[in-house]
């Protein structure tokens, strides 16, 4: 009886680099895809949570000094008197696992990676007005922030960080046009809240037509 003879198919060279040039291709093609719809859905999560770390930080300060209760005035861009009110109405009631002083406020780093930025922009009045508040994804967010001349209408405000109050309030009324549009408009300008405003009106996605891209 004849054995059957077996032969062993095998790819030629070729073959194989065009396999991996379409492997390459798509690869290209889909990753930064995938990368910036991670990248933005990171952006809305950490918007969302730090928004409601805030208010529920604002409950727990009614409760301890009342429900009317007006904070002690504090130098613009002091980061010595940035810490002071920032130790005695953050760092209680939320989790930091540091907070570090910068060149003109202050800023905590949280458990879930994003960090949160205090400084006054000017005045030195009670009640805190121009006192403001950022969510920023990362550590290096808050850093850029404190390092630019003028944290409020720094470039990346709306992408890497977004200004809030210190009530964990979505800045929406600081704005007449509150439609995605509207917004998107005010946003894409010198209207920085207006970046976080949309997002908080779009049920905490970002829009259609948001300026920034993640």
């Amino acid at each position: 009886m004849k054995k059957k003879a077996f032969r062993l198919v095998a790819f030629t060279l070729a073959e194989v680099l065009i396999t991996l040039g379409i492997i390459g291709v798509v690869a290209a093609l889909t990753i930064p895809t995938l990368m910036q719809k991670y990248r933005t859905h990171l952006v809305e999560t950490k918007l969302k949570e730090g928004h409601s770390t805030l208010a529920n930080n604002w409950k727990m300060n009614q409760v301890e000094y009342g429900l009317n209760f007006v904070p002690e005035g504090f130098p613009a861009k002091d980061p010595d008197a940035a810490l002071e009110k920032f130790e005695k109405y953050f760092v209680p009631n939320i989790k930091f696992i540091e907070v570090k002083k910068g060149t003109k406020g202050v800023y905590g780093l949280m458990p879930n990676g994003s960090s949160l930025y205090f400084y006054r922009r000017s005045g030195s009045d009670d009640g805190w007005g121009n006192v403001y508040i950022f969510i920023c994804i990362e550590e290096k967010d808050c850093e850029a922030l404190d390092a630019a001349s003028e944290p409020y209408t720094y470039a990346n405000v709306g992408k890497t960080s977004f200004v809030t109050t210190v009530q964990g309030i979505v800045p929406l009324n600081w704005y007449s046009d509150k439609s995605i549009d509207g917004l998107n408009n005010s946003c894409a300008g010198t209207a920085k809240g207006a970046c976080t405003a949309v997002i908080f009106q779009n049920g905490w996605k970002i829009p259609d037509g948001y300026p920034f891209k993640f």
